[in-house]
């Protein structure tokens, strides 16, 4: 039997699927049967190679399928922190809170995102290139949520609080402020 290319084995591997797909209990021999008395485009395999291609649409399949296992998964994770960050939000914005509470839940929000970009980063959400990071999903906090969330860690010492610098003129030879 001649080899096929990388092509025509993707063709017959699709038709091998479309058989096993109404008939999986088929043996190699009978989809040999099947494909050769095909009315419109008949093709004879040997039961070996039939083999062959089943094996690595098995192999597809398998892959396939745990893909999928790891995007529900992830899914779920992203559920859960969700959830967490919420909760711990509204513990670190209370203020009847003790200190020492919403330190700890300064740390689990911290803490759930480093664990759920660590999770994206090991699924291959994000890919490394030279140092740097090519993001193909983000996820964002709207502005206010990041600002109280930002607000609540600077009073309570977490980050630094930052300073807003406004720009101010300065006299100089050159540009506007130039002497006539």
């Amino acid at each position: 039997m001649p080899r096929h290319n990388k092509t025509r084995e993707r063709i017959l591997m699709e038709r091998v699927r479309a058989i096993l797909a109404f008939n999986p209990t088929f043996s190699a021999r009978q989809i040999s049967d099947q494909l050769e008395n095909d009315h419109r485009d008949p093709i004879k395999l040997t039961p070996q190679y039939i083999i062959k291609l089943r094996d690595k649409i098995k192999a597809q399949r398998k892959h396939n399928i745990s893909i999928i296992a790891v995007e529900q998964r992830i899914a779920q994770m992203q559920d859960t922190a969700a959830a967490v960050v919420e909760k711990m939000v509204e513990i670190l914005l209370s203020p009847s809170s003790l200190d020492k509470d919403r330190v700890a839940a300064g740390k689990l929000i911290l803490e759930a995102d480093r664990n759920l970009f660590q999770a994206e980063m090991d699924a291959g959400i994000f890919e490394r290139n030279l140092g740097s990071l090519a993001l193909k999903h983000k996820l964002v906090l709207d502005p206010d949520r990041r600002q109280a969330i930002s607000r609540a860690m600077q009073n309570l010492g977490v980050i630094k609080p930052t300073i807003d610098v406004q720009p101010t003129l300065t006299d100089s030879p050159t540009g506007n402020n130039a002497a006539n």
